[in-house]
């Protein structure tokens, strides 16, 4: 999980270094794994994508 949000973060900072908007991806790859992030009003929801 905390290679997860490293990987969040580490976008966050680079859109403030950059002055742009941070927009959420709709899928994340951490550790050989690919996550969806989807939108689920007030929060957005991690899901692990399932394998082949």
């Amino acid at each position: 999980m905390g290679a997860i949000v490293s990987e969040i973060l580490e976008k966050l900072s680079l859109a403030r270094e950059g002055d742009t908007t941070f927009n959420y991806a709709s899928r994340i790859q951490v550790m050989e794994k690919v996550y969806t992030l989807e939108d689920e009003g007030e929060y957005m929801l991690l899901k692990e994508l399932a394998g082949p």
